[in-house]
Parts: structure tokens; C-alpha cells; sequence
């Protein structure tokens, strides 16, 4: 029997209908005389379920706390990265100009471009440096 056959013997049987002729026979009474359905196993279900979801909203927050957490460590790290690479990057930078100035016109084509590489990648550090710490904030 199905649940809208059993709702309608069910309520038959409040309104003080007899339930043999829709097959009512041996079906679970109710306290009132009305077929009964056990609803045990659903509330059990019910309280599980409930007491999974609050365990599960539990290791979300401790996992969004393990998250922020490493995102700050994260950040402080490239700040102190970014604040102690510029000093040795100038100071590249201004070896590397002195060596062109002064020796640039002794060095071999290759050594002009390895040079003016460096010098390049002086350049451009603070700025990736930067671009980076503003990725992370």
C-alpha cells in the first residue's frame, strides 16, 4: 500500500469510517484506533543528521581558521621577502651601472648583454616584488 492510500484510510478512520474495504486489515493501529505509522526511525535519522551537520559546520570553521591563518603567515612573509630583496637589489643595481660605465667598453658582446641583462632584472624586481605582495593581500 502506498502513502496516499494509507493517508486516506487513515483519515477515514478519524472521520469514523471503517478501513476493511480499502484493505485496512492488519495494518498498525494509531493510540485513537487510526492506522499508525511508526515514525521512529525517521526522527533517529533526524537527530543524526542534525548532529552531523553541526560536526561538519564545526571542521568547516576550524579549517577556515587553519586557512586564515596560513594566508597571514603567508602575507608577513612576502612583506619581509619584498622589504629585504630591495636594498640588496639597489645595491646590485649600482654595481652592475659602475661596471658598465667603467667597463662596459672592454667587456665582449656577450659579457654587454649578460650585463645589461642583469641590470634589467634589477630593474624589474622591486616591481615583481611589489605585484607580488598585492596578490597576496
Amino acid at each position: 500500500m502506498d502513502a496516499r492510500t494509507l493517508d486516506s484510510v487513515a483519515s477515514r478512520r478519524v472521520a469514523g469510517g471503517s478501513s476493511s474495504a480499502a484493505g485496512g486489515a492488519g495494518l498498525p493501529r494509531g493510540p485513537r484506533g487510526g492506522v499508525g505509522r511508526d515514525i521512529t526511525p525517521l526522527r533517529a535519522a533526524e537527530v543524526e543528521l542534525r548532529k552531523l551537520n553541526a560536526a561538519l559546520e564545526e571542521r568547516v570553521a576550524a579549517c577556515t581558521l587553519h586557512l586564515d591563518r596560513a594566508n597571514a603567515d603567508l602575507r608577513s612573509f612576502a612583506w619581509t621577502v619584498s622589504h629585504d630583496l630591495r636594498a640588496p637589489l639597489r645595491a646590485m643595481r649600482g654595481y652592475l651601472a659602475l661596471l658598465a660605465e667603467d667597463e662596459g667598453e672592454r667587456l665582449s658582446e656577450d659579457g654587454r648583454a649578460m650585463l645589461h641583462r642583469g641590470l634589467g632584472w634589477c630593474r624589474k624586481g622591486p616591481s615583481t616584488i611589489w605585484m607580488a605582495r598585492r596578490s597576496t593581500a
